[in-house]
């Protein structure tokens, strides 16, 4: 498992991880809800966020057959603070 420093790194190293995060944080969104918020496409929504998923800092919770609704972990809330800071 990734420490948190290099958690950090990773996450400042990319604006769109950087903003996913920080919307997780306030609420549970689906992936077309993010790529809307975010003006971006859903294709690289999706990628980043398998990675995200990966590196513990997000999990989804199935919200339908095929629909996944992601949320922030408490490790992705702790990295949060640190890259708000």
């Amino acid at each position: 498992m990734n420490s948190d420093n290099e958690l950090l790194v990773w996450i400042k190293d990319g604006s769109l991880r950087i903003e996913i995060l920080k919307l997780l944080y306030s609420k549970e969104y689906l992936p077309s809800e993010i790529s809307k918020k975010l003006n971006k496409h859903r294709a690289s929504i999706s990628r980043t966020l398998i990675l995200m998923e990966t590196k513990g800092l997000i999990k989804h919770i199935h919200a339908g057959s095929r629909t996944k609704l992601y949320q922030i972990t408490e490790r992705g809330k702790i990295i949060n603070k640190m890259v708000s800071s």
